[in-house]
């Protein structure tokens, strides 16, 4: 946000001709405690998390990065691509305030 803020003003100011940010990015965590599967999770959680898992996409829904780890336990592909639709929820989320944000 900081980035994207300053982009602006900068555009503003007529110090750049225009917006060189193409894509807003987010990043989210979830993870799997005991067998329930979890977006954003707190400390408390993430100690006990068996799986836990962070995906970072582009507005597009692109992933830009992803890694998971069995911390108590394998996972299955299964899992692994319900906590990333999980965290694409998430992002989208944060897209939305994102942009609620930067409207003002």
């Amino acid at each position: 946000m900081a980035l994207a803020l300053a982009c602006r003003k900068l555009v503003e100011e007529g110090v750049l001709a225009s917006n060189p940010i193409r894509h807003f990015v987010t990043g989210v965590s979830a993870g799997i405690v005991g067998e329930t599967l979890m977006l954003d999770l707190q400390y408390s959680e993430d100690s006990r998390a068996q799986v836990d898992l962070n995906c970072v996409m582009n507005e597009l829904g692109e992933i830009i990065e992803l890694q998971g780890t069995g911390e108590g336990r394998a996972f299955t592909p299964q899992e692994q691509q319900e906590l990333v639709r999980l965290c694409a929820k998430g992002n989208r989320e944060l897209l939305k305030l994102q942009r609620e944000i930067l409207k003002r």
